[in-house]
């Protein structure tokens, strides 16, 4: 009998302590500590069974009996996904792994994969329970829906496994043919059709046959992006584009500009996945063996991997670089031959032609070259990690986005360096993969979209109340989808950004933000906790769901927001957290509305204690896009949010929670429209121009209803004494009435020949809903009689004779430079700046100063959103600013896209600090001899204030807005060949500041060069693109003399 089974028998008599004597007498360590872990884990000790386990695994990360083991306690300990992980280490895999295997996917809400392990165990176990557990449980999860994926022959590679798991699900055709008969029969046979490629398939498919109430997926992977397949699908007939990589969403959004605006509100990112178990891993050490995976052609760059063979050899013979792939241009088949003889590589330098099995191919590499011009994932990169070996992987577009940025290179001497190094983690290349590529993560991704193609497929499917339970359950879920998405796309989400903003508006009404104590019931992802942080306050979210909590801290680091908090709380026991009237203000939105009656009130009785004012956000009743497009959505079996209800009043249920009403309000002006992408997305634009017409006219709208209270009957008082010139600010626990400054606000307003547009501005300055304004008119040599008109119709207004200054300059100066004088001869407080072709927002002024007076140490510029027009009416389309992370971030932007990303147009920066840089700049750009600017002009000024800190905070807003004029030809903006000459002014000196200011190192600076060149020919084309270059470069000259 051998010591293993001993102490087996020891273990069976609970005689752990002689078991455990015996085992610390066998010598291999690893068999060791595994047989104490056996041990302590049946002793029901099972923290020190882990340990043991893990101390095995230290030795031999591969040992199989000792990954079984420790991924049996985490499973038994709850932690799915990392017991998951060790399992897919295991080489010989029985069918209690496979099993095993399934169990982890089921605990994580992945039946598919769960499935396809319980099929493998059940095939290799001869127990009839496993077979048993599979057929119940393909049973229980199996969906009566059909899915016809259509694929081009030899394209199936990426397919084939997905279309295989999913058939545990659903019923699956693969239909790899070109046959018109097979793909019809098929097409007429599926619910649901997915086209693998956005190729020649889809454009046949989309295009020729009938939707019929079909959903439509369609996937691209990276190919079909750099051609012109986009603009050749019916994307009308497509529901959702499935993109394998963010950037490839960027080339879509930068070469196919026209797809792109009818595509961007269906794309969904689904990384590509490995199967982890067809993958062996091991620890590996530095070596010399240098392996390359991949088809040999232009795109993969092979001439650099002779290139870096070549640089090796030097430092040592032994390098050799194992090429598998076929040569696909014949080009370089005859450069291979001639340079490898030419230049005495022949023992570095292996070709192996086409290996089927890459897995064994790898075994002996101790690195892998990837040195792809363009990739949209890299199975290569990913399969070499996934077995422990280094990758070397070169700057792609994305490649930084996908990969660690320490196996990222931008020139060759950086692989030498990569390759030398004696960093060499195995364990943290295949902990990469295992979190960020695997097979199990795409399926989850692709699940949830083909179910919800399902949903919304599905035809009056009953409507049944959600309990309390299933609410959480409704949102939990969507809070796991949520934290799938980077913090840069929730912040900016426009109907989430839009109703933030008027959020924030509407409490600055009554309360002066800065220093207040805020708490939010029902966190969510945090993003309005974060808006209010963004003004001073002081912030704490809470949110019953630790999904929530952990997006919210994400999103708030990524932002770098340091005074908010988040934390998991029950808003139903906020008096057992907190001390009674602990905050300022308790608010929420979007959360009392899934709750019946009795749950409200005692929700909002929990808010009235802990907090001196209550504000609370709900569906307002009175917006019928709203409540058609939740109940369309509810009967597709879509609606996401579980039980749901809105109101038209919350006074009754504030009343019986013992609190005082204090206000109501309706907001939402561009929330709303959103809704109906449930309906028709073609009516969002529709919905966005009516509704910012009746804003404009000063009329309440939208779908929100926000409504204020207070339990303590002091404080009720206080409210109601504020007007347009009290506000409540909050003093440690006190409260007092702050009398608000009106300060001078300069509107300056630069025109050349505006004289179609002079009655409207009249009218539109005479509507300013704030008293202490002047007009600083600066007509920059106009010939049509501007200034003259101007003049004339002001005499006829009264009210406004006193607050006019008007300026003739006796020559052309340009916009930028009148704004100058405009400035110089304003006496404000603030200035602010408006074409004569736009319209006012008639409270603009007076919100933008409320803001602004949570900023009084701060220099924050508040960004103000464009609302299209053509002629007198809105269009339904947007321009704004976005949310970013620091100022490297919009700069990259701004480059990139060759636009300006922020707006100093109608908001309001104060006079001094803008003056002395307006003039700083004004010199420098006298100095590399720019007599005048009409483009960009605004947007050079912007970026200087950021770059010398007279600007520290930019914040978007949308509670109001500037009517941007689209209709006038004769404005500057619009001239091709002016924009070609001005704007290389504005982008060479962001970079030649970058480049002073140190924001960007030398090869990023390179980089977006490069970016600057192959934009400007995609915007102008080739012809004027290199003008455009040319101008860049000059002037990129022209400043570098005077600044670097």
């Amino acid at each position: 009998m051998d010591i293993f089974e001993e102490i087996r028998k020891k273990i069976e008599q609970k005689e752990f302590s002689k078991a455990k004597e015996m085992a610390e007498k066998i010598e291999d360590e690893v068999e060791k500590y595994n047989s104490l872990g056996i041990i302590h884990y049946y002793e029901g000790k099972v923290s020190e069974a882990l340990e043991f386990f893990k101390k095995a695994l230290d030795i031999n990360p591969v040992h199989d009996d000792a990954l079984f083991n420790y991924s049996k306690v985490l499973f038994e300990k709850g932690e799915y996904f990392e017991s998951w992980r060790y399992l897919t280490r295991i080489n010989n895999k029985t069918w209690e792994v496979y099993d095993m295997l399934g169990d982890t996917q089921l605990k994580q809400n992945n039946p598919a994969m769960a499935l396809y392990y319980y099929k493998k165990a059940a095939e290799l176990s001869n127990i009839p329970e496993m077979k048993e557990k599979y057929q119940i449980l393909k049973d229980k999860f199996k969906k009566d829906v059909k899915l016809a994926i259509f694929c081009l022959p030899g394209l199936d590679n990426f397919i084939k496994d997905i279309a295989q798991i999913l058939s545990n699900i659903y019923d699956v055709k693969l239909v790899v043919t070109t046959d018109v008969r097979q793909i019809q029969e098929a097409y007429n046979w599926a619910d649901i059709v997915w086209l693998e490629w956005a190729n020649e398939m889809a454009v046949e498919v989309t295009n020729k046959l009938p939707k019929d109430g079909k959903k439509i997926l369609c996937r691209l992977h990276s190919y079909e992006a750099l051609a012109n397949y986009p603009e050749k699908i019916n994307w009308k007939n497509v529901d959702k584009l499935i993109l394998v990589a963010e950037h490839i969403e960027r080339i879509l959004r930068d070469y196919h500009s026209e797809v792109y605006k009818q595509v961007k509100d269906k794309i969904v990112i689904v990384p590509n996945g490995l199967d982890l178990n067809r993958l062996k891993f091991k620890v590996r050490q530095p070596g010399f063996n240098i392996a390359v995976v991949a088809h040999i052609n232009h795109k993969k760059d092979p001439a650099m991997w002779l290139q870096i063979i070549g640089m090796l050899r030097k430092i040592d013979e032994r390098y050799t670089l194992h090429i598998a792939g076929d040569f696909q241009e014949i080009r370089y088949a005859n450069y291979f031959k001639h340079f490898i003889k030419d230049a005495g590589l022949e023992k570095n330098v292996k070709l192996y032609g086409w290996v089927e099995d890459v897995n064994a191919f790898l075994e002996d590499k101790n690195y892998l070259l990837s040195t792809s011009i363009h990739e949209s994932f890299g199975y290569n990169i990913a399969e070499a990690m996934a077995k422990g070996i280094k990758p070397i992987i070169h700057n792609y577009a994305g490649a930084k986005t996908q990969w660690p940025d320490d196996l990222v290179f931008n020139f060759i001497d950086e692989v030498i360096r990569i390759v030398t190094s004696r960093d060499y983690n195995s364990e943290k290349y295949r902990s990469f993969v295992e979190k960020n590529c695997s097979l199990e993560k795409q399926i989850t991704s692709i699940l949830s979209i083909v179910q919800l193609q399902d949903n919304n497929r599905t035809k009056n499917k009953s409507i049944h109340k959600k309990s309390t339970t299933d609410t959480e359950n409704s949102f939990a879920k969507i809070w796991k989808e949520y934290s799938k998405i980077d913090s840069f796309t929730i912040m900016n989400d426009l109907p989430g950004k839009s109703l933030r903003s008027e959020f924030v508006s509407l409490l600055e009404r009554f309360f002066i933000l800065n220093k207040a104590r805020i708490l939010e019931v029902g966190t969510g992802t945090g993003a309005f906790s974060i808006e209010l942080a963004l003004r001073e306050a002081d912030v704490t979210g809470i949110d019953i769901d630790p999904t929530s909590i952990e997006l919210a801290i994400r999103i708030s680091k990524d932002y770098n927001v340091e005074n908010v908090e988040f934390k998991v709380g029950d808003g139903f026991k906020l008096t057992e957290s907190f001390k009674p009237q602990e905050f300022d203000i308790a608010f929420n939105m979007g959360v009392v509305e899934h709750f019946k009656d009795d749950d409200i009130i005692k929700m909002l009785k929990q808010m009235g204690e802990v907090a001196k004012f209550v504000v609370v956000g709900v569906p307002y009743s009175g917006s019928f896009v709203y409540k058609t497009a939740k109940e369309t959505a509810q009967k597709l079996g879509a609606w996401e949010y579980g039980f749901e209800r809105d109101f038209l009043t919350l006074e009754p249920l504030i009343r019986r929670a013992g609190l005082i009403p204090l206000h109501e309000e309706v907001i939402g002006v561009l929330a709303e429209p959103f809704y109906l992408r449930r309906i028709n997305p073609e009516w969002v634009p529709l919905k966005i121009a009516e509704n910012l017409q009746k804003y404009f006219q000063g009329e309440k709208v939208g779908s929100w209803l926000i409504c204020f209270a207070t339990k303590w009957p002091g404080y009720a008082d206080e409210f109601l004494k504020l007007d347009d010139h009290k506000k409540i600010k909050f003093e440690s626990t006190q409260i007092s009435l702050l009398t608000v400054p009106k300060p001078l606000v300069s509107i300056v307003i630069p025109v050349l020949n505006g004289a179609n547009y002079v009655k409207r501005l009249v009218d539109n300055i005479k509507r300013i809903d704030y008293e202490n304004f002047e007009v600083v008119l600066v007509d920059d040599g106009s010939t049509d009689g501007t200034a003259d008109l101007f003049e004339r119709l002001i005499k006829g207004e009264p009210k406004l004779r006193e607050k006019i200054l008007i300026i003739r300059n006796k020559e052309n100066v340009g916009t930028f430079h009148s704004r100058l004088i405009g400035v110089k001869h304003s006496q404000g407080s603030f200035v602010f700046f408006h074409d004569i072709d736009d319209l006012v927002y008639s409270k603009g002024v007076k919100k933008l100063l409320d803001d602004l007076l949570n900023f009084p140490n701060k220099k924050t510029l508040l960004t103000v959103t464009n609302a299209l027009m053509s002629g007198e009416q809105f269009n339904g389309e947007i321009w704004c600013s976005n949310f970013y992370k620091n100022k490297e971030e919009l700069f990259v932007s701004e480059i990139t896209s060759l636009s300006g990303k922020f707006s100093i147009i109608d908001t309001l920066i104060e006079r001094i600090p803008l003056q002395k840089a307006y003039e700083e700049l004004a010199e420098v750009l006298h100095k590399v001899g720019i007599i005048k600017m009409t483009i960009a002009e605004d947007t050079i000024l912007a970026d200087y204030l950021l770059l010398e800190h007279f600007v520290e905070k930019m914040i978007p807003t949308f509670y109001t807005f500037l009517g941007y004029e689209v209709g006038n030809l004769q404005s500057s903006s619009k001239k091709l060949l002016e924009r070609i000459k001005q704007i290389p002014i504005q982008i060479s000196f962001l970079m030649v500041m970058s480049q002073k200011e140190k924001l960007f190192d030398k090869a990023t600076l390179n980089q977006l060069e490069n970016t600057v060149k192959q934009s400007a020919a995609r915007i102008y084309g080739q012809e004027l693109g290199q003008k455009f270059f040319e101008n860049y470069l000059e002037f990129k000259r022209r400043f570098s003399s005077i600044l670097l």
